[in-house]
């Protein structure tokens, strides 16, 4: 699991290494001049024949830019540096010594030069404790920096490597405020920034790597923000023992699928059948889900998780249906029409209790909030998704899982995950669909095996606060190993990942970057690919 943290607990874990005299800034500026220098070694052109432009703001990140740029200067590069005056004096001198060109608030003219004689832009104008939108000079500098970088992405754009988070991305939120600089590499020092994961900032990134600075020991409280990897999905999932039977596999009831939206009813009762529920009943009314899933079961009984609304008209009828699985906390997925059995009763005390998690697309959240009295557009949620998201889950005391190229999933405690890695073939009808019947199969096998152990209820045994805490906890964490296999098996489906090629990046975060350009999927595509997604071989092992 990959874990962010705050400003505050970086500031916090920071504290004791200066105390000791641990060179925090010579250290992370040695690792990112290494970055840049593995770099210029895969474009096999020798260090002389590669300039840097360092840009460098008043803060430790600047003198993180400095020191890089010394280092690199050293070892044989050209290097400028443009310095927001007065820049950090210690590390101006060291850069002057190694050979740095130092221009202090050089005019826009000059900026511009520097930046196109420059094939590698190394950006410490601003780090994590910038908040809200870049003030004169920095902001007039990104201003112009992004109007080289366009310029020159019809010849040789630079490769833009930032310290520890782009410049103009809030560190803690993800959100860009005014102007920005997207980078094509970021090195987050000591650990991950809630800001490299969420978006909008996360699509600015680029290739993440962390640098190891001994942060660990001293990173207290929970992480900001996690995001699943392929190494967590073994929580989730386990090769049946020959004691099991499909009732202790897991019962999932999918309430989905129309006469106008047969489809929808297929897709998600697949998707549920594709992650290994032991039944699935199907309770929908869609007439093609006898004779595509002949193995579900038409009959209402006992069910451990249920799915609602993908596909679904008329919701009315199953509003008595909802409050009945409330009132019995069995785990429910609300998905497209169903978010309307929230939307209707929005500002009742008992609107809905855990263990309940929303699938909204962004759209559906606008029509959510809005129910509760947020005067939204599509677009206010796309600029602070992560603030409606959480907002969202404390008006419905649900787990909300927003969809989009990096998915969030928060809830109404705060415990926040981000998904990305995503690919954009995903982006297809009836994929929302997969997703939910996903998650249901996921929440059935889960509440299965805690009934067979005796735990009727999530986290039934422990103290009311922190049962509330950790099965929130549970939620967040199964919906994010749902969408890391929806998005997986997207990614198999469509030929961006080789299951047998896999290369493991130690220290490395890739969020955004894909190997293959792929192909054209159907959501049953993504059906088919969930087994594959699901071994960690083409053998078919189980994680």
């Amino acid at each position: 699991m990959q874990c962010s943290y705050s400003t505050s607990q970086v500031r916090a874990a920071e504290a004791p290494l200066l105390a000791q005299g641990r060179p925090l800034m010579q250290e992370a500026a040695y690792i990112a001049a290494q970055h840049v220098i593995r770099h210029c070694k895969k474009t096999n052109l020798t260090l002389a024949q590669q300039s840097v432009l360092i840009l460098a703001g008043k803060g430790n990140n600047g003198g993180d830019a400095l020191y890089a740029g010394a280092y690199l200067a050293r070892r044989g590069m050209p290097v400028a540096a443009a310095v927001v005056a007065p820049g950090h004096q210690e590390a101006i001198v060291a850069a002057r010594r190694a050979g740095v060109q130092i221009l202090e608030n050089p005019p826009a003219v000059q900026l511009k030069k520097m930046a196109q004689r420059a094939a590698i832009w190394l950006d410490g104008l601003l780090g994590i404790g910038a908040k809200g939108s870049p003030r004169p000079p920095i902001a007039d500098w990104l201003e112009i920096l992004n109007s080289e970088r366009r310029d020159l992405v019809s010849k040789t754009p630079p490769y833009i490597v930032a310290i520890d988070i782009p410049s103009g991305i809030d560190a803690d939120t993800g959100e860009i405020p005014g102007q920005y600089l997207p980078a094509a590499a970021t090195i987050a020092m000591g650990c991950l920034k809630p800001g490299l994961l969420l978006p909008p900032a996360a699509y600015y990134a680029g290739e993440i790597e962390i640098a190891d600075l001994g942060f660990a020991p001293y990173l207290t409280g929970a992480p900001a923000v996690i995001q699943f990897e392929k190494t967590d999905m073994k929580r989730f999932f386990s090769v049946p023992s020959i004691a099991d039977n499909k009732y202790t596999r897991g019962v999932v009831g999918i309430y989905a699928g129309s006469r106008q939206y047969p489809g929808a009813g297929v897709l998600c009762t697949q998707g549920a059948q594709a992650v290994g529920a032991g039944m699935v009943r199907y309770l929908g009314e869609s007439p093609l889900v006898a004779s595509a899933c002949p193995e579900v079961v038409p009959v209402a009984g006992k069910i451990d998780a249920a799915v609602i609304g993908s596909g679904i008209v008329e919701i009315a009828p199953l509003q008595e249906v909802f409050s009945e699985l409330r009132t019995r906390g069995i785990p429910t997925v609300l998905d497209a029409g169903g978010l309307q059995l929230l939307t209707e009763r929005a500002g009742l005390p008992d609107a809905v209790v855990t263990p309940t998690i929303l699938t909204p697309h962004t759209g559906e959240l606008c029509r959510l909030l809005r129910a509760y009295g947020e005067n939204l557009s599509v677009e206010d949620i796309l600029a602070q998704p992560r603030k409606w998201a959480q907002q969202a889950a404390l008006y419905t005391q649900a787990i909300v899982v927003l969809k989009g190229a990096v998915t969030l999933i928060a809830s109404p405690s705060g415990y926040l995950a981000a998904q990305g890695d995503s690919s954009g073939w995903l982006a297809t009808a009836g994929s929302g669909d997969v997703l939910a019947g996903i998650l249901g199969g996921i929440l059935g096998q889960l509440a299965a095996r805690q009934r067979v152990a005796g735990q009727h209820r999530m986290a039934e045994a422990r103290a009311q606060e922190s049962a509330v805490n950790s099965s929130e906890q549970l939620l967040v964490e199964a919906a994010a190993a749902a969408v890391y296999l929806h998005s997986t098996a997207g990614k198999i489906a469509a030929g961006q990942l080789e299951l047998d090629k896999e290369v493991k990046l130690i220290g490395r975060y890739q969020p955004h970057h894909l190997a293959k350009s792929g192909k054209p999927i159907k959501a049953s595509d993504i059906i088919g690919a969930v087994p594959f997604a699901l071994a960690d071989s083409p053998k078919g092992r189980i994680y």
